[in-house]
């Protein structure tokens, strides 16, 4: 069950986050402080910022804020690596945000190699995420995650991710051009 957002947000902070978003997109050095005040205002310790051609080539990590790299790099490289959230991400709509309790159910996810080899280990239980960026060559992907004892994402948090999407979206128009059109991380 989610729980509600935290009162202390207010609409300081959230144009704090759509401000930060347009800093970012004029400044690519500043998506990492992005990333990590967007992990703050969901009171999570990790996001992430990953990209994927559609030819099936393996997803490009971006950006994260909290998740060890070193546990990312092996389950990646690992040939169980079958990411059902990401599965279930990628078949949806973009400027969407999901719960990923509601793409896959528990059940499932626990069963899985992607649980008892990534998440688990990275203290993840749920997470909601959007697709920021769909087009025929690439999808790029922001999520925020949580732990078991912080608990499930509620609706309210779930509608500032799509916002948030939507602003990532407009803003995306300063993507850089000399690398296809696509979001670039300095």
């Amino acid at each position: 069950m989610g729980r509600k957002l935290r009162p202390s947000l207010d609409l300081e902070q959230v144009s704090g986050l759509i401000g930060a978003i347009y800093d970012a997109s004029i400044d690519q050095r500043l998506w990492s402080a992005f990333l990590s005040r967007f992990a703050n205002t969901f009171e999570c310790d990790q996001a992430l910022l990953l990209s994927t051609t559609k030819d099936g080539a393996p997803q490009e990590i971006l950006l994260t804020e909290g998740l060890d790299l070193g546990i990312m790099s092996r389950w990646q490289g690992s040939k169980d690596h079958i990411d059902l959230w990401y599965q279930s991400l990628a078949r949806a709509a973009p400027r969407q945000a999901y719960l990923y309790s509601q793409l896959v159910p528990s059940r499932r996810l626990c069963q899985s190699a992607f649980y008892a080899d990534f998440l688990r280990i990275s203290d993840v239980e749920y997470g909601v995420g959007t697709v920021v960026e769909n087009s025929s060559e690439r999808q790029t992907i922001v999520a925020v995650f949580s732990s078991k004892r912080r608990g499930d994402f509620a609706r309210e948090e779930q509608q500032l991710s799509t916002l948030l999407a939507l602003t990532c979206r407009l803003s995306s128009h300063h993507r850089s051009l000399e690398d296809g059109g696509h979001w670039v991380l300095l």
